[in-house]
């Protein structure tokens, strides 16, 4: 037996120095062990006969499980027995001494995920990184910071496995192996991204990087933001981190993430660094792989850029890839006018106003481009004639505002010398007539669909809409001031609201009346978002929360009367609504200006025209005047 005993531990040594898995190790321990419990048993001599014998006895089971283990156990005993030694035809594996390097590089990985995972789960892990190992060494690799993409290429491609579920298992946990080591700086972090987006082809042909370096060559220098692919790395890291806090939809986060990790690894695979033009030019060649999630994909580059300079977040922010009609215009016209603009701006004129004075520039130097004007210089009497005669407008409101910023654009050419003839302006129309229009209200049929609406107003939607109705019935207030209350714009001890209005700017203090403060009431309790930090009043219903649009109200009023198809008639028809019905409750107008916060009671006296009882007290008796109601075109 004691022979039996040296020349098993003899066959357990040469398994053990020519590298043998350690799984394969134990099963030819627990193999012997069986066999050793059975000799003893039964008292038998190790031999062919007894064998035999141990194997007919179904070995505690074990030759029906693994007989081809059993067989390959007993042929080595057998070489032991018979010249000493293991065979090298019954030991197919030759010694295969990983480094040292790389056994610390996995034993402190192991190390540091002892409390995440259990023994067995670190077992398999230790399997498959020492493979990962074992294979960067028999490429010449002697040390992780040696490894590049090509080889983690080459173990994806070469590397065979039986099932695609085994090699989703290897590589996932040779990914965070490597991630561990990227973050300790021994090696780069998109070397484990890049093998785990190769699981599921996300990885862009060469063919496509060269064509996507190239063509952004020459448009390096368009940007002054420059950064190293770990400053960008750095960045991004915090700004998912941002938006998770924002309680973006996991799955849009998911995405961006997913565009900030494949560009990353686009710029380490070409040694190149982080410049916005680079990225717009890689992303559009990304449709293919972000397929329906593209648009998601193309907007994280824009987010990221805007983060990257002014280290805010605006998760709710539209971008737009299309050019500009400014951007369109030739050179000649485009120092001009921003300069124009720039003067209105230093007068303390609105951004409104002066994005309409830009917005008329552009439309006058747009149809000068379009007739072949290639100068100011060039520019005429006629052309400006011309101009006024093709530029339609729906109303001649509308063309006298933009004829008026043309005006004082044309006289800015010439003090400045664009022009030589200093009466261009005069080839321009004058300003439109004034004119009066028939204030549209709400029907009565329509405000008892509102109060019906109102009174079952159940889901979050509706009681949101609710609270937007009322503030515009019950208080006069325009939807674009609205979404622009805030929480300290309500004193729920006074009942009362105070707000600056946008549009005139104008301060203006209302009483809130109780339905209007239950509306808001039961929206903040019930169905504005807990999550939600802005301090706006109404939010949108997904994160990112941010407030509303004025859109919204008018949304609010369709979903509310959706069977009312007024042209024209928007949510202002609630404010419009507001002042008719307390002129014809025979309130003072002087109280109903300051309601609506006008500067005077003037912009009001629109609205008496559609008080019946008080018009009717207006005409002047024909007799009186003298006038007779007789003869007419023809008549002596």
């Amino acid at each position: 037996m004691k022979k039996l005993m040296r020349n098993i531990e003899t066959v357990l040594s040469c398994i053990k120095d020519n590298g043998y898995n350690p799984e394969v190790i134990r099963q030819h321990e627990r193999m012997y062990q069986s066999l050793r419990s059975f000799l003893f048993d039964n008292e038998l001599a190790y031999g062919k006969e007894a064998y035999e014998k141990w194997k007919q006895s179904d070995a505690d089971g074990l030759y029906n499980k693994y007989p081809s283990v059993m067989n390959s156990c007993i042929d080595k005993l057998n070489d032991v027995y018979n010249v000493g030694t293991v065979l090298p035809v019954h030991m197919p594996h030759r010694k295969f001494i990983l480094l040292l390097q790389f056994e610390d590089d996995i034993n402190e990985y192991l190390y540091a995920c002892k409390e995440i995972y259990s023994e067995t789960q670190l077992h398999n892990i230790k399997a498959r990184c020492t493979g990962f190992m074992r294979f960067l060494q028999s490429r010449g690799l002697a040390q992780v910071s040696e490894l590049r993409y090509e080889d983690i290429l080459s173990y994806h491609v070469d590397v065979p496995h039986r099932k695609r579920i085994d090699r989703i298992l290897y590589e996932s946990s040779i990914k965070l192996f490597l991630s561990h080591l990227a973050d300790k700086g021994i090696c780069s972090h998109g070397l484990g991204w890049f093998l785990h987006y190769l699981q599921s082809d996300r990885i862009m042909e060469a063919d496509a990087v060269t064509d996507i370096t190239s063509e952004i060559s020459n448009f390096a220098e368009m940007t002054p933001l420059l950064l190293s692919k770990e400053e960008y790395r750095n960045l991004f890291v915090n700004l998912l981190s941002a938006l998770n806090e924002e309680n973006l939809s996991r799955n849009i986060i998911t995405v961006y993430e997913n565009t900030f990790k494949l560009h990353f690894i686009f710029l380490d695979m070409n040694g190149l660094e982080y410049i916005h033009v680079r990225a717009i030019v890689w992303v559009e060649a990304t449709k293919e792989i972000f397929k329906s999630s593209w648009p998601t994909a193309r907007r994280a580059m824009w987010l990221f850029d805007e983060y990257a300079r002014t280290g805010v977040l605006v998760p709710g922010k539209v971008y737009t890839s299309k050019p500009s009609l400014f951007d369109l215009l030739p050179e000649w016209c485009k120092t001009p006018i921003a300069d124009f603009v720039k003067q209105r701006e230093i007068a303390k004129m609105s951004p409104s106003t002066t994005h309409l004075d830009e917005t008329s520039c552009v439309r006058f130097c747009a149809f000068l481009a379009k007739e072949g004007i290639a100068s100011f210089k060039d520019l005429t009497a006629v052309a400006v004639k011309n101009f006024n005669i093709r530029d339609r407008h729906q109303t001649a409101e509308g063309k006298g505002a933009y004829n008026s910023r043309i005006r004082r654009f044309l006289k800015f050419l010439a003090r400045k010398g664009y022009v030589t003839n200093m009466s261009l302006y005069q080839a321009l129309g004058g300003p439109a007539a004034s004119s009066e229009h028939i204030v549209i209200t709400l029907s009565e049929t329509e405000k008892e669909n509102l109060k019906a609406f109102n009174a079952s107003a159940e889901s979050w939607l509706e009681q949101r809409d609710k609270a937007c109705i009322l503030l515009g019935t019950e208080m006069g207030i325009r939807g674009c001031d609205i979404v622009n209350l805030r929480f300290g714009d309500i004193n729920w001890k006074d009942k009362s609201i105070r707000f600056q209005q946008k549009k005139t700017e104008a301060e203006v203090w209302l009483a809130m009346p109780v339905s209007v403060g239950n509306a808001i009431y039961y929206y903040l309790k019930d169905c504005r978002p807990r999550e939600a930090k802005c301090n706006y009043i109404f939010v949108t219903t997904k994160a990112p929360y941010r407030k509303l649009t004025p859109l919204t109200c008018g949304q609010a009023l369709r979903r509310a009367l959706p069977d009312r198809k007024v042209e024209g008639s928007g949510f202002h028809v609630t404010r419009k609504t507001f002042a008719t019905e307390r002129l014809r409750n025979n309130v003072d107008p002087e109280q109903i200006a300051n309601a609506m916060g006008h500067v005077n009671r003037d912009s009001i006296v629109p609205y008496l025209s559609l008080n019946d009882e008080r018009m009717g007290l207006c005409p002047l008796s024909i007799a009186d005047l003298g006038l007779q109601i007789k003869g007419g075109f023809g008549n002596d």
